[in-house]
C-alpha cells in the first residue's frame, strides 16, 4: 500500500482533522504535512508512515468497541517504567508491608507521608471540590492552623519518623499566610514535599523556594480554554466573576506557571530538590462533564503553552449514587477514551514531557464493583491527613466525619493521637465498600490485598 500524500489527505478528511493536528499525530511540522499533500504527491517518511498506519489501525479497530476494552489495551501498553503515578508504589515500601503482615489492623504502623491542609481559604468555588461542605460552611472555611503549631507539628512528625508531606486542601495551601515560612522550615528539616494548588497565589511564594524544597508542584489547571477554566473553577456571575475577570484569572495562573518554569529551567542543579529533576512541575486536568472535549487540547497547551514538564489526567472522586453514575456513562465515552489514546500518541518518545492519563482509575469507574477488589482498607496507616481545624483523620476523604477522627493535633500531640484510644475505635469503623470511588489509597489497597491474601495460599514457597 502506497503511503503518499493521497492516502493521507483521505484519512485527514475521514477523521476531520486539520494539518496542525495530523502534523501532531504524526510526530512532525505542519509544513512536511503540506508538503506531502502537495503536487506531485511525496512518500511519507518512515516514522511518519508508521505513525499514520498505527492511529488509523487504532481508530478503525475502536470504532464499535466499549470504551472498557479501549481502556484495557491502553494499560497493557503502558511500559513498565518509573514515573510518580505507578500505582504499585506501595511495593517500594516493603518494611512498612512487613509490619503490616504482623499487625493487620495496622495501628502500630507509623506513616512515611502526612496529607496537611493548612487552611480552608480558597479564592475558587470548583463545583466538584471535594471538600464543597467546608466551602460551604462560614465557620470552617476561615479555619487555619496556627504557624507555630505548625512548625511544632513537623518537628513532632520527623522525630516519629514521617518523612514526606502533602500540602493539598481543604482550602488551597497558598491562601495561607506564612506558607513560604512553612515550606521552608520543613525543607531545612529534610522532608520531602508535594504541593499541590490551583495556582492563584502562586506568585506570592519565592520560586526558587519551591525549586529548592519541593519534588513538585502541580497546578489544578482542569481546562485548554477560559470559558471552560471559569466553569471548572466555579469563576462564573454567580460567585461575583465576570467573564473578564475569569478570563485575567486564567491568564495570570499560566503566568505564574511560566514564571515557576522558568525558575526551574535557570536554577544550577545544586540549588535544585533532586526529585525535581525527575519529576518537575506539572498541571492536572480533573475530567468533568465540562471539560472532557478539551482533554487533548488541555495537553498541547501543557506541553506547547506552559512548557510544564508533566500533565496528568485525572477522575472524579466522587460517591457511588445512581445520578453519578450516569454522569460517569457520558463522560467516559468512546470519544473521550480515544482521545486519551490520541494524547498518548502524540506525545510517544518525548522525553521532555509527560502525560500521565491513569486509566486504572478509569477503568474503576466503569466496573461492575467500582475497583475495589479488598475487603478492607490496609492502607490507613501510611497516609493520614490532617485539616485546617487540627482534626487528624484516616484520609483526606474522610475529613469532616468525627467517627473517623482520631484526635486534634490542637490538643494532643501527634504520638499521643496515634497510639490512642479514639483512633483505636475510628480504624475499626472504616468501610472501603462505603468509601468514595477513586480514593487515594485505592491502588495500595489492591496491591496490599494480593500480599495479605498470598499468605493462605498452598504451596506458596513454590513460584510458577
Amino acid at each position: 500500500m502506497a503511503i503518499d500524500g493521497n492516502y493521507l489527505k483521505q484519512q485527514r478528511t475521514e477523521c476531520g482533522l486539520e494539518q496542525d493536528e495530523i502534523a501532531k499525530i504524526l510526530g512532525c511540522k505542519r509544513a512536511d504535512v503540506a508538503q506531502y499533500e502537495s503536487f506531485p504527491l511525496q512518500p511519507l517518511g518512515t516514522e511518519h508512515a508508521e505513525r499514520l498506519i498505527d492511529y488509523v489501525r487504532t481508530r478503525e479497530r475502536e470504532r464499535t468497541r466499549h470504551p472498557k476494552e479501549v481502556l484495557q489495551d491502553l494499560i497493557r501498553e503502558i511500559p513498565a517504567d518509573r514515573h510518580s503515578f505507578s500505582p504499585n508504589k506501595i511495593l517500594a515500601h516493603p518494611e512498612k508491608i512487613v509490619e503490616l503482615l504482623k499487625r493487620e489492623d495496622g495501628i502500630p504502623v507509623r506513616p512515611f507521608l502526612i496529607e496537611i491542609h493548612l487552611t480552608n481559604t480558597c479564592g475558587h468555588n470548583c463545583p466538584n471540590c471535594t471538600f464543597a461542605a467546608i466551602q460551604g460552611d462560614p465557620e470552617q472555611k476561615v479555619k487555619q492552623l496556627a504557624l507555630e503549631r505548625v512548625r511544632s507539628l513537623l518537628d513532632e512528625l520527623w522525630k516519629f519518623g514521617v518523612r514526606a508531606v502533602f500540602w493539598s486542601g481543604g482550602g488551597d495551601p497558598l491562601c495561607y499566610p506564612w506558607a513560604q515560612q512553612v515550606f521552608e522550615y520543613a525543607g531545612a528539616k529534610g522532608f520531602k514535599q508535594i504541593l499541590i494548588t490551583n495556582g492563584s497565589n502562586l506568585d506570592k511564594v519565592d520560586p526558587s523556594v519551591l525549586v529548592k524544597y519541593f519534588s513538585t508542584v502541580r497546578v489544578s489547571l482542569d481546562a485548554q480554554t477560559d470559558a471552560v477554566f471559569a466553569r471548572a473553577h466555579g469563576l462564573t456571575e454567580r460567585y461575583g466573576f465576570s467573564p473578564e475577570r475569569a478570563f485575567e484569572e486564567f491568564n495570570r495562573i499560566q503566568s505564574n506557571i511560566k514564571a515557576l518554569v522558568r525558575v526551574l529551567q535557570s536554577t544550577p542543579r545544586a540549588d535544585r530538590h533532586p526529585d525535581i529533576d525527575r519529576i518537575g512541575v506539572g498541571v492536572s486536568f480533573l475530567l468533568r462533564d465540562i471539560n472532557k472535549d478539551e482533554v487533548v487540547g488541555f495537553c498541547t497547551l501543557a506541553r506547547d503553552g506552559l512548557g510544564v514538564q508533566y500533565a496528568e489526567i485525572k477522575p472524579l472522586v466522587y460517591e457511588r449514587n445512581d445520578e453519578n453514575d450516569a454522569m460517569i456513562r457520558r463522560i467516559l465515552t468512546l470519544e473521550l477514551v480515544q482521545s486519551i489514546g490520541l494524547i498518548r500518541l502524540q506525545n510517544r518518545g518525548n522525553k521532555l514531557f509527560r502525560v500521565f492519563t491513569l486509566e486504572h482509575k478509569l477503568l474503576d469507574m466503569l466496573s461492575d464493583h467500582y475497583g475495589k477488589t479488598y475487603d478492607k482498607c490496609w492502607g490507613h496507616a501510611l497516609y493520614p491527613a490532617i485539616a485546617a481545624d487540627g482534626g487528624v483523620y484516616t484520609c483526606c476523604l474522610m475529613i469532616g466525619k468525627s467517627e473517623l477522627c482520631y484526635g486534634n493535633v490542637n490538643e494532643l500531640s501527634f504520638a499521643q493521637i496515634w497510639s490512642g484510644r479514639k483512633r483505636r475505635e475510628a480504624v475499626g469503623k472504616i468501610n472501603p465498600r462505603l468509601c468514595p470511588v477513586n480514593c487515594k489509597l485505592s491502588e495500595t489497597n489492591k496491591t496490599l490485598q494480593i500480599v495479605m491474601s498470598a499468605r493462605a495460599l498452598p504451596l506458596i514457597e513454590f513460584l510458577n
